[in-house]
């Protein structure tokens, strides 16, 4: 049991500094709108990493060896993305007044389902991440021989990768009241850039390997 809690923490660790589409999202929203809406988006971000494992556990995900599923999701995949993207180069940051940054379609007063479905679908859309987790899964059947143990290990992992999620939360909350508009102005555009290369890099793997 010990083994599979420090293994699970060591692949959440690992999972924590990866940078991807949900990493700059989470940043930019505790950024713009605080660590509280940016921990909702981290629980829609780790119900999405617990779907896919629990999918993968029953083995719903053997479809994603199927090219045409690939090509399918693959296409989809990149669409969030680059709509993620190219609506965060069109949003504009609003400051109410000091300390307190919004976007617009995405303020302090919106629901927090939203950041949570925010944070689902951003992560389950990334097809790369249906491997991974499936490739896991494989991994982690074959070295443990017991329930108990692979339900520890991936608990393991989700709580670990929810709780650096909170870190990076709590720091950019901090940081945002120093912020300015300008500034503001910029990361959001960073983060619009990064989701559309993060979208064509997935569309031009998924249509290569596809070919």
């Amino acid at each position: 049991m010990i083994h599979a809690i420090i293994e699970g923490i060591i692949l959440g660790l690992t999972l924590a500094i990866m940078v991807g589409p949900a990493f700059f999202s989470l940043i930019q929203t505790s950024l713009s709108s605080g660590m509280k809406n940016g921990t909702f988006l981290a629980v829609g971000i780790s119900l999405s990493d617990a779907s896919l494992i629990i999918l993968t556990s029953l083995g719903a995900l053997s479809i994603a060896s199927n090219d045409s599923f690939q090509l399918i999701f693959g296409l989809v995949g990149s669409a969030v993305l680059l709509g993620f993207g190219i609506y965060n180069l069109r949003s504009k940051v609003i400051i109410h007044k000091p300390k307190d940054i919004e976007l617009p379609g995405i303020s302090k007063s919106s629901h927090p389902l939203i950041y949570v479905l925010k944070g689902f679908i951003l992560n389950f859309a990334n097809p790369f991440l249906w491997i991974f987790w499936l490739t896991i899964a494989v991994a982690i059947n074959t070295r443990y021989d017991s329930l108990q143990n692979y339900i520890i290990f991936f608990i393991s992992t989700i709580v670990t990768v929810f709780a650096t999620d909170l870190f990076k939360c709590f720091i950019s909350g901090k940081i945002k009241n120093f912020l300015s508009n300008k500034t503001m102005f910029i990361i959001n555009r960073i983060v619009g850039i990064m989701f559309i290369i993060f979208g064509v890099v997935l569309l031009v793997r998924v249509l290569w390997f596809n070919n």
